[in-house]
């Protein structure tokens, strides 16, 4: 049976969870027992030990990362204006062939109001 965390770092910050790793790395240094802080804090051993490997190679090493994804087809002022012609249109005054929108009518009105694709 597992055991229920008390704390769960996917609900910290980025900026959080980047600090809380040189605190602890550096409270090592200093001296404590990476045990010891693991218990303290809740935090697996192996993830303490991971992140004192990580900044053998320096503070950078323990900085998050941006996440990769594909960058979006559309700004935010193109996002607010097929809202607003999804919100106030009916798709048959478009000239689509039903009354009720599907993600193949948006997609189809975004390649004819900004030239985009997105798929």
């Amino acid at each position: 049976m597992k055991c229920k965390r008390k704390t769960d770092g996917r609900k910290m910050s980025s900026a959080g969870k980047e600090a809380l790793r040189l605190w602890v790395v550096h409270l090592i240094e200093d001296g404590a027992s990476p045990e010891a802080l693991a218990k303290t804090l809740d935090i697996n051993p192996r993830t303490i030990y991971t992140w004192l490997a990580k900044y053998h190679y320096g503070d950078e090493a323990l900085k998050t990362r941006p996440k990769p994804s594909r960058p979006p087809k559309l700004d935010g002022t193109q996002l607010s204006r097929l809202a607003s012609i999804i919100r106030e249109k009916n798709p048959l005054q478009l000239k689509f062939p039903f009354a009720l929108w599907t993600l193949e009518m948006v997609r189809e009105l975004i390649r004819r109001e900004f030239d985009a694709s997105s798929t």
